[in-house]
């Protein structure tokens, strides 16, 4: 499945609500998601809540 990145994520489905989401230490508004580099605020096809 082809993973569709938006720049601006419904409330509470953000990458930052994700759980494949992990933010970078230095920046927490940019992060990594399936190899790519994603704002905390976008979101995609493949949103998971975090557990």
């Amino acid at each position: 499945m082809e993973v569709k990145y938006t720049p601006q994520g419904e409330t509470g489905k953000t990458c930052a609500d994700c759980k494949f989401y992990t933010p970078k230490p230095d920046n927490p508004g940019i992060g990594d998601c399936f190899g790519h580099e994603v704002e905390a605020k976008g979101s995609c096809n493949m949103f998971q809540p975090k557990e």
